[in-house]
């Protein structure tokens, strides 16, 4: 009984958990990026850092290095 309940709530747990992790990824990237450019606005350092992605889409958080264009390893892989 206590196995079945906990197979049909795992998808919920690992979402949270997930959530929890992308936010504080996020933040650290935040304080890295700020700690590389001290004198830059945030809007300069995300109109540099942070693209759409290249397969297309409509989220524009993708963190895109500035000078190969690379945004994720299957990039560097094909």
């Amino acid at each position: 009984m206590i196995r079945g309940y906990g197979q049909y709530w795992k998808h919920v747990v690992s979402n949270r958990r997930l959530a929890i992790w992308t936010i504080m990824f996020f933040s650290k990237l935040v304080k890295h990026l700020k700690h590389l450019h001290q004198k830059k606005s945030w809007k300069w350092i995300t109109k540099r850092y942070f693209r759409k992605p290249n397969h297309g889409g409509n989220d524009r958080w993708t963190l895109t290095c500035p000078l190969t264009n690379i945004q994720t390893v299957e990039d560097v892989l094909d």
